[in-house]
């Protein structure tokens, strides 16, 4: 990821902070290295560093390069540094989907943590929130790109990495997952961003086979949502949107093992445009969601996709819609063979089913107000007793429990009943992480 022009290149001073040289000696550096590919033309010297990272000014190709290099060696990585590590982007156009290689994700989520350790409150956001046409054209490439691109090899071959190295990795996040869902994320958010570094690093200096390889960048997927997560509660949401969107990276280049996970992320980045007032960009990535997944068996991931396209529709006021994706929710939840179900998708059972389903409804009143539940008993007045009243074991008290308000649903009926959930209840504050 790029730092933002004009502003201080947090990446950069961070590299140069942990090399311990002065920004006379990374120019001199510099030099070296170009004057090493015959480029005696390079001349750097400590104002054009200091620029660089204090006013945020971009010197031209190669120099990125023979930077990158150079701090390499200054900070004794035993990887090789890339541009991107360093907060400068590629000058040169794109081909399609070269953004979603393996190589360009393991750089871009490397990228993203390192700037995000070394960034405090006060710094500005780094990442723009995408919307619309912008936001469905960043997704598409995990629908239409294929799913066998090799995985690279790794720089300098370090440790073999094996099958149960994957799930220990699973099992640290599983408990990342549960600590937020306890506690909030406000606390441990930097340290799942600094497991999502030493993860994906993984990926750069560890040999394995091509099943243990695919699991691991499922495993970098499934640690980025829960990084997203933690900063979209944090109030962050470009950030959140980053790291959810590279989550998405990752999962296409875990082939068969991210097809779930993929959905999953897709589910959270339509549960953020919810949150954030935008049903219709909800309404296209949940939709993408369910196509990528479409080969997946039924259970709780179908389910939960179909509830929150029933929500989207019953935002926008489609109640046809509404009913039939709710009908498609409750049908998948019905044919859940009862399989173990990732840690990610266990929270959507029946209850949880009946509180979407519910506040659904409510949304359909504020369109339509002679669709109340005096009108409809079998609708929303039989979903109560289904519904969750306080906290479950594993949620967050706040998140488990729905706002008690007079309801939409209610307000059509002439009448105000305490125990009704309202549009913003369980069924928009649950992130399903």
């Amino acid at each position: 990821m790029s730092h933002p022009a004009g502003r201080p290149n947090e990446a950069l001073a961070h590299w140069v902070r942990l090399s311990g040289a002065s920004y006379e000696r990374v120019a001199k550096a510099v030099n070296e290295v170009a004057a090493s590919h015959g480029r005696h033309d390079v001349q750097t010297d400590s104002s054009r560093v200091s620029r660089w990272i204090n006013k945020g000014e971009r010197p031209r190709q190669p120099v990125p390069e023979y930077l990158a290099q150079a701090l390499t060696k200054l900070c004794g990585q035993p990887y090789e540094l890339t541009s991107a590590d360093l907060g400068f982007s590629s000058s040169r156009p794109r081909r399609a989907g070269e953004g979603w290689s393996a190589r360009a994700v393991v750089a871009a989520i490397l990228d993203t943590t390192r700037s995000d350790a070394v960034t405090d409150d006060r710094t500005p956001p780094r990442a723009r929130l995408l919307r619309g046409a912008e936001l469905v054209t960043a997704v598409q490439p995990w629908l239409h790109l294929p799913d066998d691109e090799p995985l690279p090899e790794p720089a300098k071959p370090g440790r073999q990495l094996g099958l149960s190295d994957v799930d220990r990795i699973h099992a640290t996040t599983s408990a990342f997952r549960r600590l937020d869902n306890e506690h909030g994320g406000a606390l441990s958010r930097l340290a799942v961003v600094g497991q999502l570094q030493e993860v994906t690093h993984l990926a750069r200096t560890c040999t394995f086979t091509e099943d243990t390889g695919r699991a691991l960048f499922a495993a970098v997927a499934e640690l980025a949502s829960v990084a997203g997560w933690m900063t979209h509660d944090a109030g962050v949401h470009g950030e959140a949107q980053r790291y959810l969107l590279l989550g998405l990276q990752a999962a296409k280049q875990a082939g068969r093992h991210g097809a779930g996970i993929g959905g999953h992320l897709l589910n959270c980045l339509a549960r953020q445009a919810n949150h954030l007032g935008h049903a219709e960009d909800a309404l296209e990535l949940v939709q993408a969601a369910q196509y990528g997944t479409r080969k997946l068996p039924p259970g709780r991931l179908r389910a939960l996709l179909c509830s929150l396209e029933a929500r989207c529709h019953a935002v926008l006021g489609d109640i046809a819609e509404m009913e039939r994706a709710t009908a498609a929710a409750e049908a998948a939840l019905a044919a859940d063979s009862g399989e173990p179900t990732p840690s990610w998708a266990a929270w959507f059972d029946a209850a949880e089913f009946h509180v979407t389903a519910g506040v659904c409804e409510f949304l359909a009143a504020e369109h339509v107000p002679a669709r109340g539940a005096c009108h409809h008993p079998h609708r929303a007045g039989h979903r109560a007793p289904a519904c969750r009243t306080g906290p479950q074991p594993g949620l967050r008290p706040h998140r488990a429990r729905p706002r008690l308000r007079t309801s939409g649903g209610a307000r059509g009926c002439g009448r105000r009943d305490e125990h009704s959930f309202g549009p913003d209840g369980l069924g928009q504050l649950h992130q399903g992480r």
